[in-house]
C-alpha cells in the first residue's frame, strides 16, 4: 500500500479501510479491539480459532479489566484456558458443538462462566470433576480442575457446576466467581 499512495492521508485511508474489512469478516474482532488487556485478548483469540478448526463454535461476552481489578492477567488466562479447554475436548466428539464463554466483573467480583452442550450430567459426577487425577477422558489427566479449584481460593472464590436447559438441550455450565480488589 505504501508504494502505490501519493500521500500519507491516501495511505492512511487505505489502511483504515483495509482494517475495518478485516475486523467485519473476523468473528473474533471485539477481542482484538474491545478487550480491556491485550494479553487477555490474544489468548481467547487464539483458543477461539483453533476450536473454530475442531467445528466448535464459540459465543462470547468479555467486560473485563484485569489490570483495575487487582487479579493477576496470566492467572485469568490459565483458570478460563482450564475451563475452555475442558469444553472444547468434551465437545470433540458431539454432533453439535457449542460454547458460551462470559467474563465479567462486579460489585467486586469477576465472573467467569464456561457453559458447553452436554449430556446431563448428575451432581455426584459433578463433584469428582474437581479431585486431582480424577478424569473422564483417560488415564494421566485430571489435572485442571484441580488447579482451578486451588486458583479459586486464593481469591475467595467458588466454583459452581450445573446443568442448564438452553433452547431445548442440556449445557453443563462452570461458573468461576472470584472476589478481586477495588
Amino acid at each position: 500500500m505504501c508504494y502505490s499512495c501519493q500521500t500519507i492521508e491516501e495511505l492512511t485511508e487505505l489502511q483504515s479501510s483495509y482494517c475495518d474489512r478485516i475486523l467485519v469478516e473476523n468473528k473474533y474482532n471485539k477481542l482484538l479491539y474491545g478487550c480491556n488487556s491485550p494479553i487477555v485478548g490474544g489468548f481467547l483469540y487464539s483458543k477461539f480459532s483453533k476450536a473454530d478448526e475442531k467445528n466448535i463454535e464459540t459465543d462470547y461476552q468479555i467486560s473485563i479489566n484485569p489490570k483495575k481489578n487487582g487479579i493477576d492477567e496470566f492467572e485469568l488466562i490459565e483458570m478460563v484456558g482450564i475451563l475452555y479447554d475442558n469444553a472444547v475436548e468434551a465437545l470433540e466428539s458431539a454432533s453439535r458443538k457449542k460454547v458460551n464463554v462470559n467474563i465479567s466483573e462486579d460489585n467486586g467480583m469477576i465472573n467467569i462462566s464456561v457453559d458447553n452442550i452436554s449430556p446431563f450430567i448428575s451432581g455426584e459426577e459433578m463433584m469428582t470433576f474437581f479431585h486431582r487425577g480424577v478424569s473422564t477422558k483417560g488415564k494421566n489427566r485430571g489435572i485442571g480442575l484441580a488447579k482451578l479449584q486451588k486458583m479459586a481460593e486464593k481469591y475467595d472464590g467458588k466454583i459452581i457446576t450445573e446443568n442448564k436447559k438452553i433452547e431445548g438441550e442440556n449445557w453443563l455450565s462452570i461458573k468461576l466467581i472470584l472476589l478481586c480488589e477495588k
